[in-house]
């Protein structure tokens, strides 16, 4: 974070700096300041618990699994098809399938019992003009986040990260932070994977009283949280002005939290 803050100051000559954690900004975006926000993005998902706008790193629940991983569990699906994708350019094919296609089952041994109409499918074209269809792979790959074990990974579940981070919260604010439950990041867009959540947390939970937010926009609500909290009284507080770093070198940023 220092030498960010260095190559900013200096060579960008910005007049003034305010780290903030991805999660935090994400809920400002929602309107709220204490909730949870789940954000998987493509190489790490995150259950950050958030009280009046501050977090405890303790209480943070965090996996080394995410939408990148549920590409390449895509890819394996396909290729047990006799679909091989394996270049960089034809991962980024598959990327694009995952994103068009795939859908979180509500149950996926009941979709997949009751899934028989493969001949109906729409085809999904190529770039080099092939038509290949996506069949039960579309609920197969985004359950991988349900079910890291699929894979071989020892890891929990996203449901599970999140009921296990509240935990780790005091006990007098588990129900407020509970309460609120914020999705963030672009592999939590997958269709009914809100939905999907909400039934498993109640499974396992504490309380039964929350919701689950899923914004069309939560890929991107971290820019916006960023962007809204620069136009706040508040952030001239919460930021380092580039005269105060030219005085105090890096000393600034121990006598201030980011």
């Amino acid at each position: 974070r220092l030498r960010t803050a260095e190559i900013l100051f200096e060579n960008f000559q910005v007049p003034s700096l305010c780290l903030q954690l991805p999660q935090v900004l994400a809920l400002y975006a929602y309107g709220h300041t204490t909730g949870l926000v789940l954000d998987s993005g493509d190489s790490f998902t995150q259950a950050v618990p958030i009280y009046e706008g501050k977090y405890d790193p303790a209480t943070v629940g965090r996996m080394k699994l995410a939408g990148r991983d549920v590409t390449r569990y895509l890819a394996k699906l396909l290729q047990r098809e006799g679909h091989k994708f394996a270049s960089t350019a034809e991962f980024e094919v598959v990327k694009r399938i995952k994103h068009k296609a795939c859908q979180t089952a509500f149950n996926l041994s009941k979709a997949e019992q009751e899934y028989d109409d493969f001949d109906e499918i729409p085809g999904y074209k190529l770039p080099d003009g092939r038509v290949i269809k996506i069949g039960l792979e579309k609920y197969q790959a985004p359950e991988l986040l349900f079910n890291p074990s699929l894979m071989g990974i020892q890891a929990p579940g996203v449901h599970e990260l999140v009921v296990d981070a509240v935990a780790k919260c005091p006990t007098e604010s588990r129900r407020q932070i509970f309460s609120q439950i914020l999705l963030a990041g672009g592999s939590t867009c997958s269709r009914f994977f809100g939905i999907r959540l909400l039934s498993e947390v109640r499974k396992i939970g504490q309380f039964t009283k929350f919701s689950i937010s899923a914004p069309e926009n939560r890929a991107h609500l971290a820019w916006l949280g960023g962007s809204i909290l620069t136009t706040l009284n508040i952030f001239k507080g919460m930021s380092t002005a580039r005269k105060d770093f030219q005085e105090m070198g890096a000393q600034v940023f121990h006598k201030r939290k980011f």
